[in-house]
């Protein structure tokens, strides 16, 4: 079994998490937007590690009691394994104790496997944000925890 490890990101990890990201999404941020994930104070950026090699990992923003997650997501050959459990489980844990008071989050519609994981740690499903997605056109989902 490997040992997995959540940790904040570095620099270093941009080339691993900017290819998941790649992969993940339709239109992933650009390595500037991840480097200021992992350099701004309101900004958190965690992994998912193994031997070395980021399996996944998770980015926020954090404003007073609020925390955004902007994106999640695992290496193709790791998902479906608890990657994404681990990250979003770590930030919450996070956030409580550093007294968060909300999460909140956007998901494609059509992403019912990460509608069930987050409503496994408690989100509710309180809005639709129409046309929020490009590449397909598709609403989001609004989610939220309070913590």
């Amino acid at each position: 079994m490997t040992n997995i490890t959540i940790r904040d990101a570095t620099a270093d990890d941009i080339p691993g998490i900017s290819r998941i990201e790649e992969f993940s999404f339709s239109m992933p941020w650009p390595r500037s937007v991840l480097a200021d994930f992992i350099e701004a104070d309101d900004r958190i950026c965690i992994v998912a590690e193994a031997d070395g090699a980021v399996l996944g990992y998770l980015c926020a923003i954090h404003v007073l009691d609020e925390y955004h997650i902007g994106s999640v997501a695992a290496d193709p050959a790791w998902r479906n394994s608890g990657i994404g459990s681990a990250l979003v489980g770590e930030l919450v844990s996070r956030a409580r104790a550093s007294e968060g008071q909300y999460m909140f989050l956007e998901v494609r519609e059509s992403n019912t496997a990460a509608r069930r994981l987050y409503a496994a740690f408690g989100f509710s499903e309180v809005a639709t944000r129409r046309n929020y997605y490009d590449s397909p056109t598709e609403d989001a989902i609004l989610m939220t925890l309070i913590l």
